[in-house]
C-alpha cells in the first residue's frame, strides 16, 4: 500500500512495446504519435516532474553513444568505441531514454527476433560475454528470461537484457515462426554526482473524507497517504511533514491520542527514531507511527503512521 516509488518495474517495461508495436508502425502520422504520447505517459509514472523522458520509433537514442562513451575525443577511431551489440537478426523496435535528477541515465532499447526465445538465450550470453562486455548473471523460465552484464572497460556501465516469447508470426508462405522480443536496459552512472537539489514542500495532499483523527495534527503537511478495505477494518499509510522537532511532534501525538481514548503501548527510541503505537476498543483499532527527521530536508520531522481502523 506504500506510496508510486520512482523506479519503472521491468515487468511494466515489458507491457510497453504494445504501444509502439500498435501505433508507431502504422503509416499514419497521428498514430505514430499517440504512441509515443502513451508509452512517455507510461514512462512517467511515479517519475519525479523533473525526470527526462524521451521516445524514439525505429532508431537508437542519440545520446547513448556519448553515454557509453564518455572520453571519446573526433580523433577516436570507431572501433574503439563502445556500443551495445544488436542481437543477430534483431529488428529495432524503439528505444527509450529516461534520466532522472540522481543524474544516472537509463536506456531501454527494444527488439524483435524471429527466433524461438531459449535460442536468443544462448546467443545473447554469448554475445554479451565478450570485450568489452561480460556477463555477470541471470536467470532463465518459460515466460521471461534475463541475462546481466557488465562493461569491462567502466564501472559506470551495467546492464540486463530480457528475452519475452512472443505469439508466433505467420510468414508469408503461411507458416508460423516463433517470436521473441528482447529488452537491452542499460544504466550508466554520472562520472560526477549533481548537486541535491533542495527540496521543496509541495501543497499538503487530501486525506480520505473518513480519515480518523488526531492522525493529522496541526500544522502538518500530508505528503501521502495509501487505504484500502479489508474484512472488519481499514488500513491507512500516511507520510507527514512538520516544522516542529521531533520530540515536540511526538509530545503532541501522545497527549492527542490520550485526548481521545487511545491507549499508550509502545514508546521507545530506535536510534535516532522514535516509535509510538497506539491502541483503543480492546485492540480493534492500532496505530503505529515512527518519527524521525526528514532525509531530504532535516528542517522538517517526518511521521510515518500505519493505522488499522476497525471501528
Amino acid at each position: 500500500m506504500g506510496p508510486p516509488r520512482g523506479r519503472i518495474l521491468l515487468a511494466a517495461l515489458l507491457l510497453i512495446p504494445l504501444l509502439l508495436s500498435a501505433c508507431g508502425g502504422s503509416d499514419n502520422a497521428d498514430a505514430r504519435d499517440l504512441g509515443a504520447k502513451l508509452s512517455d505517459r507510461f514512462l512517467r509514472l511515479g517519475e519525479d516532474l523533473r525526470t527526462e523522458v524521451e521516445v524514439f520509433e525505429g532508431v537508437l537514442p542519440p545520446t547513448l553513444e556519448d553515454a557509453l562513451n564518455p572520453g571519446r575525443t573526433p580523433e577516436t577511431p570507431a572501433g574503439d568505441l563502445v556500443e551495445i551489440p544488436p542481437p543477430h537478426g534483431g529488428e529495432l523496435l524503439g528505444s527509450y531514454r529516461l534520466k532522472r535528477t540522481d543524474g544516472i541515465d537509463s536506456f531501454f532499447l527494444f527488439y524483435d527476433v524471429l527466433e524461438d526465445d531459449r535460442i536468443v538465450e544462448t546467443a545473447l550470453r554469448q554475445q554479451l560475454d565478450q570485450t568489452p562486455w561480460q556477463v555477470i548473471g541471470g536467470q532463465s523460465g518459460e515466460s521471461i528470461s534475463t541475462v546481466r552484464f557488465r562493461s569491462t572497460v567502466s564501472g559506470d556501465v551495467d546492464g540486463q537484457a530480457a528475452i519475452t516469447p512472443l505469439p508466433a508470426r505467420e510468414t508469408d508462405d503461411g507458416d508460423a515462426t516463433a517470436v521473441s522480443n528482447i529488452v537491452y536496459i542499460i544504466q550508466v552512472q554520472p562520472a560526477d554526482a549533481p548537486e541535491p537539489t533542495l527540496f521543496v514542500l509541495p501543497a499538503s495532499r487530501d486525506a480520505p473524507a473518513d480519515f480518523p483523527l488526531p492522525f493529522v495534527l496541526e500544522g502538518m503537511e500530508l505528503l501521502t497517504v495509501a487505504w484500502g478495505m479489508q474484512p472488519g477494518s481499514t488500513v491507512y499509510q500516511a507520510t507527514l511533514l512538520s516544522p516542529e522537532s521531533a520530540v515536540d511532534v511526538a509530545k503532541r501525538y501522545r497527549d492527542g491520542f490520550a485526548a481521545v481514548g487511545w491507549q499508550l503501548d509502545d514508546d521507545r527510541a530506535d536510534g535516532f527514531v522514535t516509535v509510538l503505537a497506539f491502541s483503543v476498543d480492546a485492540g480493534a483499532s492500532i496505530a503505529q507511527l515512527t518519527i524521525d527527521a526528514f532525509e531530504q530536508d532535516d528542517s522538517f520531522t517526518v511521521v510515518q503512521l500505519r493505522l488499522q481502523d476497525g471501528s
